[in-house]
């Protein structure tokens, strides 16, 4: 059997592993919905101004640029 000491430090331990990660998850939730967000914008502009090509060009490259920050 462990002594109290490492009892209270394995607990320790296992919280703090707990608390990272949740912030973890948390955190690739928001990217996640971020990024779900942001492509939804994207197809709607994309889909309301397809008679203008360059403005759609210009969206491509924008969009083109936000995928390789999400990546």
């Amino acid at each position: 059997m462990k002594t109290k000491h490492a009892q209270r430090k394995a607990e320790k331990l296992k919280r703090t592993r707990s608390v990272k990660q949740g912030i973890v998850k948390s955190r690739d939730m928001v990217v996640r919905g971020l990024n779900r967000d942001v492509g939804n914008t994207i197809r709607r502009y994309k889909k309301n101004y397809a008679a203008d090509g360059e403005l759609v060009s210009r969206i491509k490259k924008l969009e083109s640029q936000v995928n390789q920050i999400f990546s």
